[in-house]
């Protein structure tokens, strides 16, 4: 009788709430994709609500309009009401993080954290509805601007840019101006998660005090109100796309320990990629994991980034130690003071950007020039036309940033050295071997030489064949297979 009576009264409150939030006040309940989560668009605030006991958002809002707490146990047969109304009646809906543009309506949408969103054109920058062209869900923790001063100001990429000290002569030959105008490109590019299917992943090298760190958080506080660095261990592959998902500029701090699985996860979400996951308590059930982040890497070491295939994707930027010193914190401190008058000139550098992407000029002219990150190139056209830059100054710094990734796979290249070493050995000049058995003969010259060599014999099959390091000094051929396994012969390129 008690557990009827119980049911009863938590099947009309939930009628109630229902006549409330959606007849009354225009909410509706929300199946996401493609994860198929659960969530309540409130009609009054305007904001995402993820049915989930653990919520404080909603568990407030539920008490706040009608004085169920969290901790009652109606609560629980509550919410069990609108989980089965939701997967039975929710809509589908795609949900977004802090931006969104729409290649439909070639309009660029940004959270304001606030239940309202910033509207850009190309002429006019409004504030709309949440809901209204994009549903943002703002769990990723990013704090309001309040007021901002939409103008050119000036200080802008004099505080963000134009501060950092680059290495005057980099390997690949970039230049200062041109690392600026790259990490210029960059400061805009991440308001455009949807526009960039494969995103550019921001590589700063620089020695200790360098300022590197400092100077990706200030661009995390000024376009996101909040600093956030983040660290991967080597048995954190299962966790990392979960560890983006909520972090709109990735920051990887001080990367300096070469992790292996890290270099095939980030080729693979560079590339528009997402992580299938089985749902808690479930045996067959899985959620999808789709971030939209870019992803920021500072390191006085970058060994898991020279492998070709990664590299390929990296914006390289170098800096050199700094000579005078300012405390982290006054620096923090006077980006929120300024925060108006910076985040104002974001925005009005986004809207420009916005009008040159809807000209249609600067992806057309990206896809007639070989880029292997064709979006990308057409952003920086766009931008860099805004920031006062020619055609082809922007195509000078793409090439430069192109020899630049070279030098950065050619750095320390302990795997071709270790294949220089192996084929010293006359007998294994076209000798046929597996990846397996060459991965096992490597790892001994390896311990040998005492350098260190982790690689999956995937892996050192994907280099042998792939890679441009390689392709410059040896001749790889797959002449056969042996059982399961295919075979490969390999002979340097002036024998």
């Amino acid at each position: 009788m008690y557990k009827g009576s119980k049911t009863a009264l938590a099947k009309g409150i939930f009628n109630f709430i229902w006549r409330q939030e959606i007849e009354t006040d225009g909410g509706t309940f929300i199946l996401t994709k493609p994860d198929k989560k659960h969530y309540f668009f409130s009609g009054t605030t305007h904001r995402l609500y993820e049915l989930s006991f653990r919520n404080d958002d909603l568990a407030g809002y539920i008490w706040y309009r009608y004085g169920l707490l969290r901790s009652e146990q109606l609560m629980k047969l509550v919410l069990e009401h609108l989980h089965a109304y939701c997967n039975m009646r929710g809509l589908e809906r795609e949900v977004r993080r802090f931006a969104h543009w729409s290649t439909r309506a070639q309009t660029l949408y940004l959270s304001r954290y606030n239940g309202t969103c910033w509207k850009l054109d190309g002429q006019y920058i409004d504030v709309v509805n949440n809901g209204e062209g994009v549903l943002f869900l703002d769990d990723d923790g990013g704090v309001p601007c309040e007021d901002p001063t939409i103008a050119r100001s000036g200080k802008l990429l004099d505080w963000l840019v134009n501060g950092v000290q680059y290495l005057p002569t980099t390997q690949g030959g970039l230049t200062p101006d041109q690392q600026r105008l790259a990490l210029g490109i960059w400061l805009f590019a991440v308001a455009f998660p949807d526009f960039l299917q494969a995103k550019p992943l921001l590589l700063v090298e620089g020695e200790a005090g360098s300022g590197k760190t400092t100077a990706l958080q200030l661009i995390q506080a000024t376009v996101h109100g909040r600093v956030e660095t983040q660290s991967v261990a080597k048995d954190g592959e299962r966790d990392f796309g979960v560890q983006m998902l909520r972090s709109p500029i990735f920051l990887l701090d001080n990367h300096d320990t070469f992790v292996d699985w890290l270099q095939d996860t980030l080729c693979q979400y560079a590339t528009g990629g997402q992580w299938n996951r089985r749902k808690l308590y479930s045996d067959d059930d899985q959620t999808v994991i789709r971030p939209q982040s870019f992803i920021a890497i500072t390191s006085r070491n970058p060994a898991s980034f020279r492998r070709d295939d990664v590299a390929d994707r990296c914006l390289v930027i170098r800096l050199e130690r700094r000579t005078g010193f300012v405390p982290p914190s006054a620096l923090f401190t006077q980006t929120m003071d300024d925060r108006p008058e910076l985040f104002g000139e974001w925005l009005y550098y986004l809207n420009r950007i916005v009008a040159e992407l809807r000209a249609g000029w600067a992806i057309k002219h990206a896809a007639q020039v070989a880029q292997r990150m064709a979006d990308f190139a057409a952003i920086a056209h766009a931008t860099g036309r805004v920031l006062g830059y020619s055609m082809d100054e922007v195509d000078d710094m793409l090439a430069a940033m192109a020899s630049e990734r070279d030098a950065l796979v050619n750095e320390n290249n302990t795997f071709v050295e270790l294949l220089d070493h192996w084929l010293a050995n006359r007998n294994n000049m076209l000798r046929p071997v597996t990846a397996i058995e060459l991965n096992h003969e490597l790892d001994d010259i390896a311990k040998r030489l005492s350098v260190v060599h982790k690689m999956s014999p995937n892996a050192l099959a994907q280099r042998l064949t792939r890679g441009r390091a390689i392709r410059k000094r040896f001749v790889v051929e797959q002449p056969g297979i042996r059982g399961n396994a295919r075979l490969y012969t390999i002979r340097r390129t002036e024998s």
